[in-house]
């Protein structure tokens, strides 16, 4: 019985321990996205685009009626 009680133990350690690692992972992911937003290197840089005086629609879009 005690043998079973200390496996049982020993898979707990186990799960926690990669929960605790798969969470330090999150931790700097995270860490480094709000670090990157801090310095503004979030956006993508802009591409230029020729303007028209024609309205930007989507191919899928329904006529303007008004």
């Amino acid at each position: 019985m005690t043998g079973l009680l200390l496996a049982a133990i020993h898979v707990l350690e186990v799960i926690f321990f990669v929960g605790l690692a798969g969470s330090a992972i999150v931790v700097l992911i995270s860490f480094v996205e709000d670090f990157e937003v801090l310095l503004h290197r979030d956006k993508p840089k802009a591409r230029h685009r020729e303007q028209t005086d024609a309205p930007q629609t989507h191919p899928g879009a329904l006529p303007n009626l008004s």
